[in-house]
């Protein structure tokens, strides 16, 4: 049977525990189409890519992407071996505190979550002014602010968030179906054309100059979101099987995607002129589909740019609400945020503090009367340090969770060999990105401030955990935590279970689980 849909019933100790437990029946296709979504491939392609041609390494950008999957490919391998020790949902935030401890765990679940929170806001100001001037400019629409269509796209995005992630899985892969297929018609017309150049690219001329770092980092900011496959455990049918499979082709499909579509986009306006679209991307780019495929598909380009948006916000909403009820399920957070939704079996009332957080800070260039442009640019570039810091914290994570639990039955190359190679290559991406800032963030002063900032943040969670411990010692042992059959399991002794089995971990309530006791 295809894993995409089931319908199966609830699991037997959602039924006879009474704790609070999110839902859902998604398999490897749905899963993918969360992530994939996250990434609003046409938007990515239509204002990201031409970015990091023009900043980065021109001709050499496709070779970038090939770098960028081999890394995450790897990194990924260690991610999902530790999954299967995982029980709770929460991605970044369990596996740092898995391997690292609680304190350091606990400041990368305040960055994760301020992650989320700054890629949303920077997508709905983006969308915002972008959407703007494609009404007014190309579709002959009245000029309203930018602001006004982001509060109608927050209401429509806030609802479906507040329901169950079977509903979110329908909106977002048709979405995603449609914005590809615009993107491979172009492609293909654009390979048979040729282009101005020619379909060669001069790798040789082009490796050696230009930004690698930048290049880099920008490309791995567009693979982000295939970790919060992770955060969809509780609602996804056989985890172990299925998360894996669903990294894998995510991050192999990302980097396939970009690559190919970075490629093309050289060859549709020839190297040199590639790189001088940056000032314009999207303009840019949908210029050349009208040029390769006709006008119709343009416009159609320009109102796919649309629900482009509005799958990455429904994606981003799901996973930064997803982290919140994790907190809150373990107590860090007030209890009443891990409530769950008793028909839908959606952490609602996460979603609802998640939706109202998002408005504020996406408004905030309007509130103080900021260009939308300079408030989208430091959003971004807050958000894309804080994913490499935490992909480099993860990466660390793990060789120490498995360099501290040797009795588990894992081979070298999942438990050290790629963990480590992970490591190192993060770390460089992420010393990239502090010694480049002015690049992500607009200048050097302000990316110093912003990253300044989230140190803080991380070292505020790291304190505040070392206040639970001398103050509420009953919420900081839970932080974390593993339950195996309703007994405690330390961080330090999970499980054993051999690698080769189908391990399904069923989980028990405790009293002080069930939100109101």
């Amino acid at each position: 049977m295809d894993d995409t849909t089931s319908h199966s019933a609830p699991s037997l100790e959602t039924q006879q525990d009474g704790r609070e437990h999110l839902q859902g029946h998604l398999g490897t296709g749905g899963l993918i189409f969360t992530a994939l979504a996250f990434n609003a491939p046409l938007t990515v392609m239509a204002a990201t890519v031409p970015i990091v041609i023009s900043g980065g390494i021109g001709a050499g950008t496709p070779v970038v992407y090939l770098t960028i999957m081999a890394l995450v490919l790897v990194f990924a391998v260690g991610l999902v071996a530790m999954a299967r020790y995982m029980e709770k949902p929460g991605a970044f935030y369990t596996y740092i505190i898995a391997g690292l401890g609680r304190t350091v765990g606990l400041g990368g679940g305040f960055l994760a979550i301020l992650t989320y929170l700054g890629l949303g806001a920077s997508t709905y100001v983006v969308a915002g002014f972008s959407e703007q001037s494609l009404l007014h400019n190309n579709l002959g629409g009245p000029d309203i602010p930018w602001w006004l269509i982001v509060l109608v796209q927050w209401a429509v995005i806030s609802w479906l968030s507040l329901r169950n992630i079977d509903i979110s899985v329908r909106v977002l892969g048709v979405a995603l179906a449609v914005e590809v297929l615009i993107v491979a018609v172009w492609s293909l017309a654009v390979v048979a054309n040729g282009g101005p150049e020619g379909r060669s690219l001069d790798l040789d001329g082009q490796l050696a100059t230009g930004s690698l770092g930048f290049a880099l980092l920008m490309g791995l900011s567009c693979l982000g979101g295939f970790e919060s496959i992770q955060v969809y455990r509780d609602e996804t049918r056989n985890p172990v099987k299925t998360i894996p499979r669903a990294t894998y082709l995510t991050v192999v499909f990302l980097a396939g995607f970009y690559g190919i579509g970075s490629y093309v986009y050289l060859i549709a306006h020839g190297t040199g002129p590639a790189m001088a679209t940056a000032a314009d991307p999207t303009n840019a780019f949908m210029a050349s589909i009208a040029a390769y495929t006709g006008t119709f598909m343009q416009q159609l380009g320009y109102v796919l740019t649309w629900s482009s948006a509005a799958a990455a916000l429904l994606a981003i909403h799901n996973i930064a609400a997803r982290y919140v009820f994790a907190l809150a399920r373990d107590g860090v957070f007030p209890r009443w945020l891990a409530r769950v939704h008793p028909r839908y079996k959606s952490p609602s009332t996460a979603a609802v503090a998640v939706s109202v957080t998002l408005l504020v800070v996406a408004l905030a260039p309007a509130t103080f009367q900021l260009d939308p442009v300079v408030g989208y640019t430091m959003q971004y570039g807050l958000a894309s340090w804080c994913m490499v810091a935490l992909f480099a914290g993860t990466a660390l994570a793990t060789v120490v969770f498995f360099a501290r639990n040797r009795h588990l039955h894992v081979s070298v190359w999942k438990r050290l060999v790629a963990p480590v190679v992970a490591l190192c290559g993060m770390s460089v991406v992420l010393y990239l990105a502090t010694v480049q800032r002015e690049a992500l963030f607009g200048s050097a002063e302000l990316g110093a401030l912003g990253i300044g900032f989230l140190i803080l943040v991380a070292l505020g969670g790291a304190l505040y955990a070392r206040w639970l411990k001398a103050r509420r010692p009953e919420v900081y042992e839970r932080i974390g935590d593993q339950e195996e059959n309703g007994v405690l399991v330390p961080l330090e002794h999970p499980p054993a279970i051999e690698e080769d089995e189908d391990f399904t971990p069923q989980v028990t309530a405790r009293p002080e689980d069930v939100p109101g006791t």
